[in-house]
């Protein structure tokens, strides 16, 4: 071939590749001023919706720029609503003629995050539903819908985002738990509303924030990293809370403890005289894991209100409760949940116990020491009384078959803790 011809063959292919090049760009920019992505994509607003503001393509095809971006999402079990701030998003543009949203990667400068889990009429009571995050566009409260039969055969949008990183997430609320603060995201997801959902492996670190349940301030200066992931499920086959059957992570935060209202029902528990500090440390796989837990109250006296009425909860009211060290360990698997060991110091009082709860059945020992005063009792459905010989009866009800174990006496078949 002679020179000429391969000069004007090189120029053809370089005049060939920008006007693709251009054509892409031209592309990008035209999905983004016309009313024809969102106009697919919100074809099922209660299902999905997408909204932007100020969209800017880049030199490189597929790239835009936003200043916000709004994901929300619902199905039978929950509701979601994500907003990015400042976000570059690459977008697989031939995807979208499939129904597709594919993004090989978004950067985001800042990130606010909620999500509730929708409701029986009966478990929407006022004080649950105040505690949960509004999210324009759904009703309040978050109810779940009768059940209908199954759809016909059809063709829904699929959301798939492969490297998501956000510089400061500034909020996160989940259902009754609300976090405020600084810190870092990265992670990914894949969704088919309605049908299918999946985490990659995702971390939030967090820097320094205020955590609250409800309208109590759990704990402030938290800091530490928090990791989780879910294979890809049916998100009609693990409605609610059945999620964490699956789910995969691990947990690693220190901060103060200002309240412990989360442990009663409906709210309203006690709140901790002059803060406390409390460490966790928690990992899981498939649902099944275990952790510690540590804390150090410098006045315990409020904790006396969670105690059922009986004799405990006398005897506790007599005790001087003052700078308490607390730790329990956390085992917990599908049905599962086991406290053991827990132990609680404070002075010359030593408190020691082991709870579980399996198959709908709780079971457990407590020991109380002060000094040359030892009472034991027997937890859920075995309440008993301990005052003579107490310590020998607590490490009785250690061996197979106590009621410190994970099979107590008189059950008919084995319950296994995860370890």
């Amino acid at each position: 071939m002679k020179a000429r011809s391969v000069r004007r063959l090189l120029l053809g292919l370089a005049a060939g590749g920008a006007l693709a090049f251009v054509g892409l760009l031209g592309a990008t920019a035209l999905v983004l001023r016309s009313d024809w992505l969102l106009g697919q994509i919100d074809a099922e607003p209660d299902s999905l919706f997408v909204a932007f503001t100020s969209p800017r393509a880049s030199c490189v095809p597929g790239r835009v720029r936003f200043a916000t971006l709004t994901l929300r999402s619902r199905d039978s079990n929950v509701e979601w609503e994500a907003v990015l701030e400042d976000a570059t998003v690459d977008v697989a543009l031939f995807g979208l003629v499939r129904r597709t949203f594919h993004s090989t990667k978004v950067r985001a400068a800042a990130l606010t995050f909620r999500l509730r889990e929708r409701l029986t009429r009966a478990e929407a009571t006022p004080a649950r539903a105040a505690r949960y995050p509004p999210i324009a566009g759904f009703a309040d409260p978050p109810l779940r819908g009768p059940a209908e039969p199954p759809a016909a055969p059809r063709d829904p949008w699929r959301v798939a985002v492969d490297d998501l990183r956000v510089a400061l997430v500034r909020g996160i609320w989940i259902d009754a738990w609300r976090w405020e603060g600084t810190g870092g995201l990265s992670g990914g997801f894949r969704l088919t509303p309605g049908i299918v959902a999946q985490v990659l492996r995702s971390e939030l670190a967090v820097e320094s924030g205020t955590l609250h349940w409800g309208g109590d301030v759990v704990s402030r200066n938290a800091s530490g990293r928090v990791g989780a992931w879910l294979p890809r499920f049916d998100t009609q086959a693990f409605p609610g809370n059945e999620v964490w059957k699956i789910m995969s992570g691990s947990a690693s935060l220190d901060g103060t403890l200002e309240a412990v209202s989360f442990l009663s029902p409906e709210g309203g528990g006690p709140r901790l005289a002059g803060g406390g500090s409390a460490r966790v440390r928690f990992s899981m796989a498939d649902g099944r894991g275990g952790g510690t837990v540590g804390a150090r109250l410098p006045d315990g006296r409020p904790l006396i209100a969670l105690l059922p009425a009986g004799p405990p909860k006398w005897i506790a009211g007599l005790i001087d409760l003052q700078d308490v060290h607390a730790t329990a360990r956390l085992r917990i698997a599908p049905g599962v949940i086991a406290v053991s060991p827990a132990r609680l110091r404070a002075g010359s009082l030593a408190v020691h116990a082991d709870f579980r709860h399996a198959r709908g059945r709780d079971w457990g020992a407590l020991l109380v020491r002060k000094g040359a005063l030892a009472v034991g009792f027997g937890l859920g459905t075995a309440k008993s009384v301990h005052v003579l010989g107490a310590v020998d009866w607590f490490e009785a009800e250690g061996r197979p078959g106590g009621l410190r174990t994970g099979q107590p006496r008189g059950s008919v078949e084995p319950v296994r803790v995860s370890r």
